[in-house]
């Protein structure tokens, strides 16, 4: 099943997230799917910038917990290498990488909008850390998500579990642009316009310039994380976090 949607046209590489069923869900299959039309994006010549959207009511809703079993230290650690690598490519990608945010994103895939140079968000774009509601660590995320906002938003975020609604998102910069309507077309319209408007060399150049600044100490940072990630993944919490959440049901941490 195709988890991805890829379309290199006038310049513009479009990648849509094409999992509605599962609100666009962070699976192992996805992740190396986006990887690879990364990688090709990059590399095509004919390719100018590349623009991330999603179909369905949801942009993504972070890790597909129910295709990985944190409860294997291999798969944990396979999808911890996996999303950091991502991460990695999206934030050292040397063209620029538009996003846009139609529908709610939670979890790991706030990395996603958080890596990109412009971010538009729609009318029901939200973003949210829930990580620790069930026990985790938003470890990884956190790493791409430091270099849009402020150490406060981040801990209102991950520590509080607040979620932005796309106004309060832009706010605090983890979106640029508040779209009307579809942030998908404006996000398009606008790359159309960027293409037309701005010398290709020089726009390269720029993005190669901020891609060099963005990898400094990133590496370090994402291994970090991935190591947090993985020792999280292992507590007696997750276990019982990620337990309710197969059995669709909450947890009262407080013992009650």
């Amino acid at each position: 099943m195709e988890h991805l949607c890829y379309e290199a046209r006038d310049g513009v590489a479009r990648l849509t997230l094409d999992r509605p069923d599962i609100r666009n869900a962070l699976s192992f299959e996805l992740v190396q799917d986006l990887l690879r039309r990364i990688a090709e994006a990059a590399s095509d010549t004919s390719v100018r910038l590349l623009l991330l959207r999603s179909e369905g009511p949801a942009f993504c809703a972070g890790m597909d917990l129910k295709s990985i079993d944190l409860g294997d230290s291999g798969q944990a650690s396979g999808f911890a290498r996996a999303v950091s690598d991502l991460y990695y490519a999206l934030l050292t990608l040397p063209k620029p990488f538009l996003c846009a945010v139609d529908g709610p994103v939670s979890g790991g895939g706030v990395g996603l909008p958080a890596a990109a140079d412009l971010v538009w968000a729609g009318p029901r774009a939200s973003f949210v850390l829930p990580e620790t509601r069930l026990g985790l660590v938003p470890a990884l995320v956190s790493v791409v998500v430091r270099r849009r906002v402020g150490d406060g938003t981040l801990k209102r975020m991950a520590l509080g579990g607040i979620s932005l609604d796309a106004e309060r998102a832009v706010e605090h910069g983890l979106a640029d642009f508040l779209a009307e309507g579809s942030a998908s077309e404006t996000a398009d319209e606008f790359a159309r316009e960027l293409l037309r408007d701005h010398a290709p060399g020089a726009l390269a150049r720029t993005k190669r310039f901020l891609s060099r600044r963005a990898g400094a100490g990133l590496e370090a940072e994402l291994s970090e994380a991935r190591r947090e990630f993985e020792d999280a993944v292992g507590s007696d919490e997750a276990r019982r976090g990620l337990d309710a959440f197969r059995r669709k049901e909450s947890v009262r941490w407080d013992g009650a």
